[in-house]
């Protein structure tokens, strides 16, 4: 989610802070970096205020009006095509590892790519 204010003074805008829910987040930014960037997964799943406070170099100041965001997190999905069969004492590969996720990430396997199974043990992977 980006939140963009924009702030102006006769002088010039010193500094600006974000606010959400009430409190300062993050430290004061320029002029020139006034945006605010959030992760869904940084607050949580439900509603939020933002808003941003500008001051001058005579530290005048004045708060934007509160906006209201609700942040709904979805569940991922990730998509495991049936796996390719695999040898007995052959290493796992892509071939059998092959799942697939809608956001950017690492999937994690256990076993992971290269370990060998065996026969004797088909429910562990050495």
């Amino acid at each position: 989610m980006s939140y963009r204010p924009t702030a102006a003074d006769n002088v010039g805008v010193a500094g600006v802070q974000f606010i959400l829910d009430g409190a300062p987040l993050g430290f004061e930014v320029s002029q020139s970096r006034l945006t605010l960037e959030l992760e869904r997964n940084d607050r949580g799943d439900r509603w939020h205020t933002l808003a941003a406070r500008a001051r001058d170099a005579a530290t005048n100041q004045t708060t934007s009006t509160t906006v209201s965001v609700t942040v709904a997190i979805a569940t991922p999905t990730i998509t495991w095509p049936t796996p390719a069969n695999n040898v007995y004492g052959a290493a796992l590969s892509g071939t059998q590892l092959n799942a697939d996720g809608e956001r950017a990430g690492t999937l994690i396997y256990t076993p992971a790519a290269g370990r060998c199974c065996r026969p004797e043990r088909a429910d562990r992977c050495r």
